[in-house]
């Protein structure tokens, strides 16, 4: 249980050492790719949380599928995944 716990405990020093790098040297400028289940309650919120760390973030939800998108809807997965490649790619 303990182990499991871990990673709540760290937050706050994980996000220390982000704001840090990111005010060192600057947001991430690879292409981003901020993506869940549609069915996810903070779905929504992927977009904006990435852009805290990164410039060119590209948000895309997952249709009929929740926590475990590939396994939702591994169709749509895919999809989803060779479109943001491809678009990264050309760009």
């Amino acid at each position: 249980m303990r182990a499991l716990c871990e990673i709540y405990r760290e937050l706050d020093h994980d996000a220390k050492i982000h704001r840090a790098n990111i005010a060192a040297h600057g947001k991430l400028t690879v292409p981003v790719l901020a993506s869940g289940g549609a069915a996810q309650t903070l779905a929504a919120n992927y977009p904006g949380m990435c852009e805290e760390v990164a410039t060119n973030v590209t948000g895309r939800l997952v249709p009929d599928a929740g926590h475990w998108v590939a396994e939702e809807n591994p169709d749509g997965f895919t999809r989803m995944f060779l479109d943001f490649d491809r678009a990264a790619r050309a760009a």
